[in-house]
C-alpha cells in the first residue's frame, strides 16, 4: 500500500514507518519543514492551515499521528489549548484536503486516546461507551468528530483509541524509567486508578492490522485487554529495574484532576477499557517485566468481549 503518515518522527510514528517499510509498504511522510521535503515526503503546515490537496492523490491510506505531546509539559491552560488545537485543527485540515483531492485515499486512520472515556466508575467501557466530561474527554471527542466529514465522503475512517503506549524509546515510560532507576518511583495518590496499556510493538502491529482490514470503521480501542491499577503498574516497573516503588509520588500528584497544571508524565484516564471490536490480546497475562522494559510480546488478534473491571470515584 502507498501510505501517507503524519507524526512520522514521533514515538509511535517512527516505529510504524520502520515496520511498514520492512513489510513492503510504500511510506511517505508529511513534513512540517519545506527544507526537509524530498522524494519520500510532502510539505504541510497544520498551524498555518497549509496542505496542497493534490499531495493526497494516489495514496491508498493516510495515518494521522501528529499533535502536541501530552507528556512533554504541565497542563497549563496554554498547553491545554495547544493539545486541543494541534489535534483538531490538523485533522480538519486533512478533512478539507480529502474533500478537494481528485484521487483521495480510501482509508484514513486517525489517532485518538483512551482519554475519551475520562474518569469513570464501575462501568463496562468499550468502543460504544459514551465520552467522559473532563478536558481530555472533550478534546478527544472533538478530535474524533473532526473526521466526520471524511467518513461522509465515503472514506473508511478509524479512530484509534490508544491506551498508554509503553516502550523505552519514548512516551511516558522514557520519562518514568530514569526516576524509577534512581529509586524515586512510586504510586500516584491512592494507586487505585486504572491504566489501560499496550506495548509499542503491539500498537504498530494493531495499526497495520486495521490498515489492511477494509471492514473496520469508527472507533477502535488499541489497548491490552488487561488493565492494571497504578499500584500494580508502578510495582511491576520497580521490580523490573530492581528498585523499590512503595512510596506515593508527590511530584505527579501535586494537582488533582480538573486543575490546570497536571503533570503530563502521569496523564492517564482512570478507566479500565478493553477492545470489543478487534480484541487486541497479548500472549501473556498481566503486565510483565519485559513489557515494562519495552521488550514486547507478540500480538494476537482474536474476537473478545470481556467484562471490564472498573473503579468507583
Amino acid at each position: 500500500m502507498r501510505v501517507l503518515i503524519s507524526g512520522s518522527s514521533g514515538f509511535i510514528g517512527s516505529a510504524l514507518v520502520s515496520h511498514l517499510e520492512s513489510t513492503g509498504h510504500d511510506v511517505t511522510r508529511l513534513a512540517r519543514s519545506r527544507s526537509g521535503v524530498n522524494e519520500s515526503s510532502v510539505f504541510w503546515d497544520p498551524e498555518r492551515g497549509e496542505l496542497d490537496p493534490a499531495n493526497l492523490n494516489g495514496f491508498d491510506a493516510v495515518i494521522h499521528l501528529g499533535g502536541e505531546s501530552m507528556t512533554s509539559h504541565r497542563w497549563s491552560q496554554a498547553q491545554k489549548d495547544r493539545i486541543h488545537n494541534s489535534r483538531v485543527n490538523s485533522t480538519e485540515l486533512l478533512a478539507r484536503a480529502f474533500q478537494t483531492a481528485t484521487d483521495p485515499p480510501s482509508v484514513f486512520l486517525c489517532a485518538s486516546a483512551s482519554g475519551f472515556y475520562g474518569d469513570r466508575g464501575d462501568q463496562v467501557l468499550t468502543e460504544g461507551s459514551e465520552p467522559g466530561n473532563d478536558f481530555l474527554s472533550d478534546s478527544t471527542f472533538a478530535w474524533e468528530r473532526a473526521t466526520d466529514d471524511i467518513a461522509s465522503a465515503g472514506v473508511q475512517v478509524c479512530n484509534l483509541r490508544f491506551g498508554l503506549i509503553l516502550g523505552q524509546s519514548g512516551g511516558v515510560l522514557a520519562r518514568l524509567l530514569p526516576i524509577f532507576r534512581l529509586g524515586f518511583g512510586g504510586r500516584l495518590a491512592s494507586g487505585g486508578q486504572y491504566i489501560s496499556w499496550i506495548s509499542c510493538r503491539d500498537t504498530v502491529r494493531a495499526i497495520e492490522h486495521i490498515l489492511k482490514n477494509d471492514s473496520m470503521s469508527g472507533p477502535v480501542i488499541v489497548s491490552s485487554p488487561d488493565p492494571v491499577t497504578n499500584t500494580e503498574f508502578t510495582s511491576t516497573l520497580g521490580k523490573a529495574v530492581k528498585r523499590p516503588a512503595f512510596s506515593s509520588s508527590k511530584a505527579c500528584a501535586e494537582n488533582n484532576a480538573g486543575r490546570s497544571h497536571r503533570c503530563g508524565a502521569c496523564v492517564s484516564a482512570n478507566a479500565a477499557i478493553s477492545p470489543d471490536r478487534i480484541g487486541i490480546r497479548v500472549r501473556s497475562c498481566g503486565l510483565g517485566d519485559r513489557a515494562c522494559l519495552g521488550v514486547e510480546r507478540l500480538l494476537i488478534l482474536v474476537p473478545r468481549s470481556p467484562a471490564i473491571r472498573g473503579r468507583g470515584r
